[in-house]
């Protein structure tokens, strides 16, 4: 008992820190100091990762000037919360702004953020075997399937295909990350500063990690564009450590 009564005091004082943190932001950017507002929100997110902790950075860091840097935490916070039209918003305006599509996701691939990865393989199991109990019942039985039975073939069915859809499109999430430097940065054809230009990734720009060697990291860009980018030009917004989660935010964003 007193190692959960710890734990809780624990629990509650971390969430106290990142509300703190997280208020000292909001107050720091409203008086124009966005680097103190930054930092604010930095400590916020280490104590408690939150959509709405991730969206403020990103207007802090914007306003700093670093666009690049802006848009990761932009598309962060969509990870956290997919269906934020607001986010949204202000992530097609910043990618306007840099020069890039701004066309919206495709409606399956928020759809797909629904559920957390654990939470699509629950559906995946409970959509097999009650399409397969489904299927297998009427005929063991020797009877006709009736109306029920089919309603529960065809809810089984598209809870399948929405099920493998939703993992095959969450499988490609932790290759994908975004190029955070405020300059084109150079790609080259090999890991290595000396090695050919293949292209250019622009600042903000969506990519798809391929491969890494040392200091550099293979991507190809949604320009289409493919080489070695240096580490620190480039992040990926899911952690390779991470799984895929749904994260309910606790703050008011800006």
């Amino acid at each position: 008992m007193k190692i959960q009564y710890i734990l809780i005091l624990l629990l509650s004082a971390v969430a106290t820190m990142a509300d703190d943190a997280f208020q000292q932001g909001i107050a720091a950017y409203e008086n124009s100091e966005y680097a103190a507002a930054n930092s604010a929100f930095e400590t916020a997110l280490e104590a408690n990762e939150t959509a709405a902790a991730h969206h403020n950075r990103a207007l802090a860091l914007y306003q700093e000037g670093k666009p690049g840097q802006a848009a990761w935490h932009l598309e962060r916070a969509l990870l956290l919360e997919p269906m934020n039209e607001s986010y949204h918003y202000k992530l097609g305006a910043l990618r306007q702004q840099l020069g890039l599509n701004t066309a919206p996701p495709e409606w399956y691939a928020l759809a797909s953020r629904a559920l957390s990865q654990q939470g699509w393989i629950i559906l995946l199991g409970i959509a097999f075997w009650s399409t397969l109990a489904a299927l297998w019942l009427p005929s063991a039985s020797g009877y006709q399937a009736n109306l029920p039975i089919k309603v529960v073939r065809a809810i089984g069915l598209l809870g399948l295909l929405a099920a493998c859809t939703a993992l095959y499109l969450n499988r490609q999430l932790p290759s994908k990350g975004i190029v955070l430097s405020e300059t084109p940065a150079t790609l080259h054809a090999a890991p290595a500063a000396a090695a050919p230009q293949t292209g250019l990734a622009r600042p903000g720009e969506r990519g798809q990690q391929i491969d890494q060697y040392g200091d550099y990291i293979q991507i190809k860009t949604e320009g289409g564009s493919r080489g070695w980018i240096r580490t620190e030009h480039y992040r990926l917004i899911l952690a390779h450590s991470e799984s895929l989660f749904s994260t309910t935010a606790t703050n008011t964003p800006l």
